[in-house]
């Protein structure tokens, strides 16, 4: 039994020292974001203080929706209220996608 235990000891030892003196080295790679990975409809709200021109200081919010496509075109719908004055708007714009997925960048 003694025996036992010392060669579960010695090899479970054994098996800490590989790990702290050669881990595994594996570096993760950020998924890539192409048009095509953003395509779906979404959801989108935001509210805060209006602060400097062109509007007057007041608070602000929206709140719609955008449907991506997957080509590189977005559209949506939202409603805004700019300082308690309401807004309804619609919109259609195109995207662009670089590499890694942190963000949009818009063009006109």
């Amino acid at each position: 039994m003694k025996r036992k235990s010392l060669t579960l000891a010695v090899l479970a030892t054994g098996a800490c020292f590989l790990e702290i003196f050669f881990p595994h080295r594996v570096q993760a790679q950020p998924p890539a974001c192409t048009l095509q990975t953003l395509q779906s409809v979404y959801g989108l709200q935001a509210t805060g203080t209006i602060i400097s021109e062109p509007l007057p200081p007041g608070p602000f919010g929206k709140v719609g929706w955008v449907t991506f496509d997957g080509n590189g075109n977005f559209s949506g719908d939202d409603t805004v209220s700019f300082n308690g004055t309401i807004i309804s708007r619609v919109f259609s714009e195109n995207y662009t996608a670089e590499g890694v997925t942190r963000g949009l960048k818009s063009r006109k």
